[in-house]
This record gives C-alpha cells, sequence and structure tokens, in this order.
C-alpha cells in the first residue's frame, strides 16, 4: 500500500484517541515497513524539531514476554518496558504516547516499530530524539498534508498487522 493510497482510503475518517491503550494480535498485514512515510533524515547536527518520529529495530532477534508488555503499556509504565527494545533512552520531561508494532520475521527475529508522539504543541531537537533511540530514528514525511496524512499514516500503522498496541484508532467519522 502506498502513501497516497492510504491517504484516499482514510478520506472521511477521522482520529480517535484511546483514553487506554488497546492490545491487538494480527497476522501479518499488507503493509510492510519499507511501505511508510518515514525518512532517514533525523541528523545530530540539525536544529529542526518533530512533534513525532519513529523509532525502528530491525530484524532483533529475541525472545519476547507479550504478557509482560501489554501489562506494562496497559498501565502506561514505559519506563519499566524492557530495553533495550521498547523502553526509550534516557529521562525525558516531555509527556508523549507510544505506539508499538512487532512483526515476527523467519528465524526468531522481529522488527519492532515505535511511534513516539508528542503531547500538545511539544517538539523535540534532532539531538534529543536520537539520543532517546535504540534503534534508528525516522522522520515521519506526512508530505505537507498534516491531518489527512496523518490518517493516512494510521491507516497503514494498523494494516501492518502483527503485536500492535494502539493509542488512537482510525474510525468512519
Amino acid at each position: 500500500m502506498t502513501f497516497d493510497k492510504a491517504v484516499a482510503h482514510a478520506d472521511g475518517m477521522k482520529l480517535v484517541p484511546l483514553d487506554k491503550p488497546m492490545i491487538v494480535h494480527k497476522e501479518h498485514g499488507v503493509v510492510k515497513l519499507s511501505d511508510l512515510p518515514a525518512k532517514m533524515e533525523i541528523t545530530d547536527g540539525s536544529i529542526k524539531e518533530k512533534h513525532h518520529f519513529l523509532d525502528v529495530i530491525a530484524d532483533w532477534e529475541g525472545t519476547l514476554d507479550f504478557k509482560n508488555i501489554e501489562t506494562l503499556f496497559l498501565q502506561q509504565r514505559y519506563a519499566d518496558l524492557p530495553p533495550p527494545l521498547l523502553s526509550m533512552k534516557g529521562q525525558h520531561q516531555a509527556p508523549y504516547t507510544m505506539q508499538l508494532i512487532i512483526l515476527p520475521k523467519p528465524g526468531g527475529k522481529h522488527d519492532i516499530i515505535k511511534r513516539i508522539k508528542l503531547q500538545d504543541d511539544d517538539k523535540l531537537t534532532h539531538a534529543t530524539i536520537i539520543s532517546m533511540c535504540h534503534g534508528t530514528p525516522l522522520e515521519i514525511d506526512l508530505r505537507g498534508k498534516f491531518r489527512e496524512g496523518s490518517r493516512g499514516f494510521q491507516h497503514m500503522l494498523q494494516s501492518m498487522g502483527g503485536f500492535q498496541v494502539k493509542t488512537v484508532l482510525i474510525r468512519k467519522g
């Protein structure tokens, strides 16, 4: 699925923030990590600031305790999530929500995608984002279409399948 198709599919829908995270286990979906509108443009020397970003750990090999992960997310205890996979590094004061997608791969590997969205109008510098990430920090490129792009991006995330912790849903509006 392309970003443009996701935006078109999400037309007329709305994003609904959840009071508590929702946990879902799904089969692999139609969207792959490489389909997401994300760019490797978060660099240490930049003075730019971001409101949301991805932390991606590709091909992680190991065992995950999904029941414990569910419990910690439902209690919103992000700091207690097991590092280096799921927690964010450092002690950051800006409040944020985290969506999580874990996609199993052959050979006991996983792709781990964390979407970090700062609350209110907070933004972080690229250097701070890099210091928070365990994996590769990626800029989410909504192509100048914040409202409809956000809906399309959420549709893409929900269409990835796997183990998901959702903090927002996209629904018919």
